[in-house]
Order: structure tokens, then C-alpha cells, then sequence
């Protein structure tokens, strides 16, 4: 459970009015409203790596280890499947070009005094080359793995396998749970990243036209009992729902979370955060 003003922090730092679809049930979500007292803090780079590397150094006071991801656009993927390993690691998450080991990457690791990375992801989003500089790090004592599929989601099926499968968390009471998210877009599993970072939940991913088959064979293999499906008809049809539900025992249940848009959606995991999650 989340409790801690910095636990709250290192949920976010693995990453971070619509209609809301609740197993089955539809209702108007409310807007939401800050305390009198609210306050808040920027955390900010001088681009994506120098962010993601003051997150890790503001949220994280050590780290033995860090999961390393590609900040390329096209590769947004393997950062949000990492939240899930990142949380098993209480590691956070750094970033970096394809070619080359950004250098304010490069200095959160010094500052948190790491001693090991996890790269998430394939050559083509984190090269050789990276990983080579990763290792002579700290003289060329820094230890270096990678988790990687041939594709988006079969990374995310190699990143949920990689953490001690034995302590994947659940969510609503219903037994093991995954969080289930578009491959194709963002930002649902960005919004869906804390939760699964703090409880220990993977993200897996599937595309629009259906369940993709390393995902549905990952639900299995894991053995899933509960699936929370963020966005809407449009990401994840009720037609790949269905077929996520349909494990070994055809006893799997789901819950879907979506608003009219990304921000509505974003809004109502943060609610069902609070409610389910500890928040």
C-alpha cells in the first residue's frame, strides 16, 4: 500500500467528466477537486532524459538498480510495460537515445550510486552500443541485462516474466491481476503506470484488432485471475476482452476503466487508484 509522501513519489516515478465503464456498469464521473492545501512540484530537464533523470534523483535517494528504456518516440512502449519491473526493482526508470547513452542518464546513475541496469527493450530501441557504454561504467563492474521481445508485446510479455512472477500483485480482491493497455497509443498505460509500478502489477499490451497471441498466451503462463482493461472500444474491443477472459479455466474476469478521452481516462484511474490501490 501506498502511505509514504515518497512512496507516492516513486509510484509516479515509474513512469505517471467522462463516462466510466466499471465491469460492465456505466456511470457520469464527477470532476474532480484539490484541497484548499494542495500544492505542487515541477520536476524538469532540459529535454526527456534530463526529466526522467530528475524524477529518478528526486524520488529515489539510492538505487541499486535501474531499468533503462528507450526515450524515442516510437518506442514509448517499453517504458510503460517497464513500470511493473520497475516496481519489483524499486528501481526507477532512466532513458536514452537509440545510438548513444544520454550523459544526464548517465549522471543519475552516478548520483544514485546504481551498480546494475535492466535495459527494456531490443537493439533497435536501446543499441549494443549503449549497453556497452552501460557496462564500463563504475570502472566496467556495472552489470547489464537486457528483457526484450521481437516486437512491443512480446517485450512486455518478456518484462512481466522477468520479475519474481510469484508476487504479482491484486487488485478489487479478485486474485492475480494485469493490466491490459493499448501497444498502439500512450497514453492509457502511462496513466495506468503507478498502479502497476506500486502493486506490483505487469502491464501487458494488444493491438486494436484484437487480442494479440503472445499477450493472450502470457495471461496463461502467468496465471492471470483478474484483468484491468484501460481505454475505451476504440484501443481494446470488447471483442479482445472477451478473449482476454477466456484463460485455461475460462473463469478469468475483467474490469474495463474509460473515459471520452485520454484525459477523462487518465482521471478515472486515478480514482479507481485511490480505491483499489491504496492511493
Amino acid at each position: 500500500m501506498i502511505t509514504s509522501k515518497r512512496s507516492v513519489k516513486r509510484a509516479a516515478a515509474g513512469v505517471s467528466a467522462g463516462l466510466l465503464v466499471l465491469s460492465g456498469i456505466a456511470g457520469v464521473a464527477t470532476t474532480a477537486a484539490a484541497d484548499e492545501d494542495f500544492q505542487f512540484e515541477r520536476l524538469a530537464g532540459t529535454d526527456r532524459y534530463g526529466t526522467a533523470s530528475d524524477i529518478a534523483t528526486e524520488t529515489f535517494q539510492t538505487a541499486g538498480t535501474v531499468v533503462i528504456a528507450s526515450g524515442g518516440a516510437r518506442n514509448f512502449p517499453d517504458a510503460l510495460a517497464g513500470n511493473y519491473l520497475a516496481g519489483a526493482l524499486n528501481a526507477p526508470i532512466l532513458l536514452t537515445p537509440n545510438t548513444s547513452l544520454a550523459q544526464s542518464t548517465r549522471d543519475a546513475i552516478t548520483q544514485l550510486g546504481a551498480q546494475r541496469a535492466v535495459i527494456v527493450g531490443g537493439t533497435s530501441a536501446v543499441s549494443a552500443s549503449v549497453e556497452a557504454q552501460l557496462e564500463a561504467l563504475n570502472g566496467g563492474s556495472f552489470t547489464v541485462t537486457r528483457e526484450a521481445g521481437t516486437d512491443r508485446y512480446l517485450t512486455a510479455v518478456e518484462v512481466a516474466k522477468a520479475a519474481n512472477t510469484a508476487q504479482i500483485g491484486s487488485l478489487e480482491g479478485k486474485g492475480r491481476t494485469a493490466i491490459l493497455a493499448s501497444g498502439e497509443d500512450f497514453a492509457d498505460a502511462l496513466a495506468a503506470g503507478p498502479v502497476s509500478f506500486a502493486q506490483r502489477v505487469p502491464v501487458l499490451l494488444t493491438g486494436s484488432g484484437g487480442l494479440n497471441s503472445a499477450t493472450s498466451a502470457a495471461l496463461d503462463d502467468l496465471n492471470i485471475q483478474h484483468v484491468v482493461v484501460v481505454g475505451g472500444t476504440a484501443r481494446i474491443t470488447n471483442a479482445a476482452v472477451t478473449d482476454a477472459q477466456s484463460g485455461d479455466d475460462g473463469a478469468r474476469t475483467s474490469t474495463r476503466i474509460a473515459g471520452q478521452t485520454r484525459q477523462a481516462t487518465s482521471v478515472l484511474i486515478a480514482d479507481y487508484a485511490r480505491a483499489n490501490a491504496g492511493f
